[in-house]
């Protein structure tokens, strides 16, 4: 049956571009699942809350990988380099198991995939105990270690984990962590657009296949005979390459853990492939008129609905994905900056009230743990930062926008001016140590131009509020005649950012924090009152639900442990953790989709550029005795083509506007982007009108 089929050379460089990007495929896969389960395990959770305490989780941990023989990794970003590194944490309780996975050298794949720090679990100290898990178990045994975690009190999430230690598991579970239902489209558009096109430029040969009496069944097994041989040939050759590199790039790490993948990747390539040559050749060959096509009276038609079908889809999709990825990059940048500034503090770390903990034993805390923090604030080792910057509800404009609790103002103490130098409007650096009672200073930016005295009542009123909250939540006589706020003006210069210290949302990528796309990370130009843990003005009860939403933060672990066990309540708080932690994660988790975001932009360009060749192709095959006429007549080339032009560009437009529409991208840099996209489908256009009528020409004086 070798006279039936020939594949097509452009569905032969389709097909090995599918291949190739088959492998980027499994590797994003191999990429997810690296990340989120190191060599040598099989399942992973997330914690989202511990509401035990740090020590007793530790222990829990410890105990249960001894007790079931499993080893139980902690996984987290390395904070010195969170995009590409990571840090595993091992409770180890099956070390032959450990042994296997390469121990504490672990055998990174790549540089994408993550490299990994392995430590013991002994070394953890003020590391966040919520965040990724991974174990060397699957199934029943996996799912009765969630159970106990639960039973001790951790809310653990398994929602997008991996229980399985199959392959298909694996490929599944990474695909569906990254962002890869617009890669899954493109490929499948792909195939389609070079299947059609290749049946189209073979109808002649169909129908001489039919007048030699070879049956449409007969004829569409020859294609998938060919179609298969080729595929083997070619992923033979792809498959030598990859090892190649492979052998030179990583030493052939994790290599067959790889492979698994990759197997997976090309099997189910293989069965689109197997299904789209079937079911396209198939239509062609039905709808053959013999003595038409053996005339080349071709009928183009349906190439040229196929190509304007995927054109619209491919535009809206790869607008989508430009899109998706502009934020991304936008949040990410904006992440990283503040992870910037987290590192350039020094290290801060936070604190939370055990939440199990009986209310009355909380109030009756919040009076030393104010204690605890007014002394550390003495040596500047207590950071306090309260603002209303993510409140949507809050007023961000006009004199009222500096009131409290407004977005342009905020509570700091001391201690954060020492981390973070304001100066005031001869340049000197701004202090408030002071640690007298009722004592507040307002710092107050030159750009400020209302009432300073309605400001100065404002703050005073709302701190005598927080002052005068007592335990029971109610006014209490004894802090009201205690709560007397004395506020002092100085003006700062202007242009000064406050930092935040924003908290991230675990399990969520930078784009996603706070719900918003670009939440506050610094305020430029605020009012700040200065009100020191000392002044007493925030009371016990106020300040310890401040500590346990990260608004205090600590500069000295090991002295805030020690002064909370000096106070008898350092059992009552969960654990101490590096604050800045979950914002690396939620950088990482970023990062991982860009890797997809731009496999897909590749490929939806190369399926764009190529839903446009069929169309000017079909459009050049249907009006090639029209075109050369206008050709003969002096038309120009715009005159000649204005149609099929206005035509592609309206199609695009409506493409964009639908995506824009269901996307909501209304936004300065989608419009951007789209008028981008426009001007590349509008010279594309030309250049392949050009190229074609050049070729459809020298066809016709060739065939006359």
């Amino acid at each position: 049956m070798s006279e039936v089929s020939a594949v097509h050379r452009i569905f032969k460089v389709s097909w090995i571009i599918a291949l190739i990007f088959g492998v980027f495929f499994a590797f994003q896969a191999f990429i997810v699942m690296d990340q989120n389960q190191p060599y040598g395990t099989q399942s992973s959770f997330t914690v989202e809350q511990i509401s035990g305490k740090k020590s007793a989780a530790l222990t829990t941990f410890k105990n249960l990988a001894q007790e079931e023989k499993i080893n139980i990794y902690k996984i987290q970003p390395d904070p010195e380099s969170a995009s590409d590194k990571s840090i595993a944490f091992v409770f180890i309780g099956n070390q032959a198991a450990f042994a296997r996975a390469g121990g504490y050298s672990y055998p990174t794949f790549s540089s994408l995939s993550g490299r990994y720090t392995i430590k013991p679990a002994s070394a953890i100290t003020y590391q966040d105990l919520r965040g990724q898990y991974a174990v060397n178990v699957s199934g029943s045994k996996f799912s009765q270690l969630v159970h106990k975690l639960s039973e001790q009190g951790m809310s653990i999430s398994t929602a997008g984990s991996s229980y399985k230690s199959n392959a298909a598991a694996y490929f599944i579970f990474g695909i569906g962590q990254s962002n890869s239902a617009a890669f899954f489209l493109a490929l499948i558009l792909a195939l389609i657009l070079s299947i059609a096109f290749s049946c189209s430029r073979q109808r002649k040969s169909y129908a001489l296949r039919e007048l030699h009496g070879y049956s449409h069944g007969q004829i569409v097994r020859g294609e998938i005979a060919d179609f298969l041989a080729f595929s083997g040939k070619s992923m033979i050759i792809v498959l030598a390459l990859l090892t190649l590199v492979l052998g030179i790039y990583n030493h052939f790490h994790q290599y067959f853990r790889f492979l698994s993948l990759l197997c997976v990747s090309w099997l189910a390539l293989l069965i689109l492939g197997i299904t789209a040559v079937s079911f396209i050749s198939s239509i062609f060959i039905r709808s053959i008129a013999i003595v038409p096509v053996i005339k080349n009276q071709n009928n183009t038609t349906a190439s040229f609905v196929i190509g304007f079908a995927t054109q619209i889809i491919v535009v809206a999709l790869i607008f989508g994905a430009l899109s998706g990825t502009v934020l991304r990059i936008s949040a990410v940048n904006q992440a990283s900056n503040e992870l910037t500034v987290w590192q350039k503090t020094g290290p801060l770390y936070s604190t939370s009230i055990y939440v199990n903990l009986p209310q009355e034993k909380m109030f009756d805390d919040g009076a030393p743990f104010r204690q605890v923090a007014g002394s550390l604030e003495s040596k500047d080792q207590t950071v306090f930062i309260h603002s209303n910057a993510q409140d949507s509800e809050a007023i961000a404009h006009g004199e009222r926008s500096y009131f409290p609790g407004e977005k342009n103002s905020l509570y700091i103490n001391n201690g954060y001016l020492q981390k973070n130098p304001i100066l005031d409007v001869h340049g000197h650096k701004i202090t408030y140590p002071t640690g007298e009672l009722n004592k507040v200073l307002l710092i107050v930016p030159e750009t400020y131009h209302g009432s300073i005295e309605k400001l100065k009542k404002s703050y005073a009123s709302d701190l005598k509020g927080w002052c005068e909250t007592s335990e029971s939540g109610s006014d209490s006589p004894s802090n009201k005649a205690a709560c007397k706020p004395e506020l002092s003006i100085i003006r700062a210069k202007a242009g000064q950012s406050y930092f935040l210290y924003n908290n991230a949302q675990l399990d969520m990528p930078a784009e996603g924090q706070s719900g918003t796309t670009s939440r506050t990370a610094s305020l430029k130009d605020p009012v700040a009152a200065v009100a020191n843990v000392r002044s007493h003005l925030i009371a016990p009860a106020v300040f310890i639900s401040y500590a346990s939403s990260g608004n205090v933060l600590f500069t000295n672990p090991a002295a805030l442990t020690a002064a909370l066990d000096k106070a008898g309540i350092l059992g009552d708080f969960s654990g101490i953790n590096n604050a800045a932690d979950i914002v690396a994660y939620s950088i990482q988790l970023s990062q991982r989709e860009q890797v997809m975001d731009i496999l897909g932009m590749i490929l939806g360009f190369g399926v764009f550029v190529m839903s446009i060749g069929v169309l000017i192709s079909a459009y050049c095959e249907l009006r090639k005795k029209q075109n050369f006429i206008k050709l003969t007549h002096g038309y120009s080339f715009i005159r000649r083509h204005v149609g099929i032009i206005l035509v592609g560009f309206v199609v695009t437009v409506a493409a964009l506007e639908i995506a824009s529409r269901i996307g909501h991208m209304r936004d300065g840099a989608s419009i951007v982007l789209a008028l981008i996209i426009l001007i590349l489908q509008v010279s594309m256009t030309v250049g392949m009108l050009k190229t074609f009528e050049s070729q459809t020409r020298a066809s016709m004086i060739k065939e006359s």
